[in-house]
């Protein structure tokens, strides 16, 4: 990926090619020819551009003044990247990409007051942190999910990716795909628990972790917000994706303990793990069933 600085909106502006070819850029521009994969992050290439202006004596640009654009004419007019853990594959920069680096001036940085500013460090900071660049990399992710999937038979090798997934911040992409139970495609997410064995799990094209890591999630949705300031912000949307899990989910999720209970002891420990989890998901359901019930039940009339 490689730039070229000129003005734009009052700013400066660089536009981009990638692979170790120069870039197309307008008159006066100057081209910063990068070489990067396509598995790099944005933040990634935000961070070279920076020290490639830098290493050609050009000011020092502040971090949040950079505007990564993709398409226009290096005039400013492309559509800003966002997503520092996105991988210029999931932005969809080819080969030989080309984008525009946007410099906005001072007065434009930090609208709203310092208070603002302090609050956008701290975002800032935490978006740039390795285990959220991972979790916000949708390749990167699915990449971990697709070897605990394919190398069942590897166990130590296995052992150690889901030992990385659980360190890390939920996938942001199944997240997404839980946000909606209405949506969800239950009997599939949850095929592998209907099989007693990893193996026959594996032989109808199922993964019994990928299904673990899904049940973490709808069990984590479940669960009342720890923080406290923001329950109230969050009771109804929370209550809202209960009740739909309730009528689409929970179901599914029943019958599918239902099957697994039926085979004692549990085959492995990825079973053991299954079991346990759908057990806890139908008793946090149900509990939470029952008190919103009791809430409006109890409740006086106006």
């Amino acid at each position: 990926v490689g730039g070229g600085v000129g003005g734009a909106g009052g700013g400066g502006g660089v536009g981009s090619g990638g692979n170790g070819s120069a870039g197309g850029g307008s008159g006066g521009c100057l081209v910063l020819p990068l070489e990067l994969h396509t598995n790099a992050t944005l933040g990634e290439l935000r961070s070279a551009l920076k020290h490639e202006l830098v290493g050609r004596g050009l000011p020092k640009p502040s971090y949040r003044a950079m505007d990564v654009l993709l398409g226009g004419d290096g005039d400013g007019s492309g559509s800003t990247l966002a997503g520092e853990g996105r991988t210029l594959a999931d932005c969809g920069l080819g080969e030989v990409p080309s984008v525009t680096l946007r410099i906005r001036p001072k007065a434009a940085v930090g609208e709203g007051g310092r208070g603002y500013s302090r609050e956008a460090a701290r975002a800032e900071r935490r978006a740039a942190h390795p285990a959220a660049l991972i979790s916000a990399s949708r390749a990167s992710m699915e990449g971990l999910l697709d070897l605990v999937s394919r190398f069942e038979p590897a166990s130590a090798v296995v052992a150690k990716a889901w030992d990385l997934l659980m360190r890390l911040p939920t996938c942001q992409h199944r997240r997404g795909r839980l946000s909606d139970p209405a949506a969800v495609d239950w009997p599939a997410e949850l095929a592998p628990s209907s099989s007693s064995t990893a193996a026959a799990a594996q032989r109808h094209g199922a993964s019994p972790l990928c299904c673990l890591y899904f049940l973490h999630q709808v069990r984590g949705r479940l669960m009342p917000p720890n923080d406290l300031g923001a329950a109230a912000e969050r009771g109804a949307a929370a209550a809202a994706w209960r009740s739909a899990f309730m009528e689409h989910g929970f179901a599914p999720v029943f019958g599918a303990f239902a099957a697994m209970a039926a085979v004692d002891p549990p085959a492995d420990s990825t079973a053991a793990g299954l079991r346990a989890n759908l057990l806890a998901i139908v008793r946090v359901a149900l509990a939470g069933y029952l008190r919103s019930n009791e809430a409006a039940t109890t409740r006086p009339a106006a």
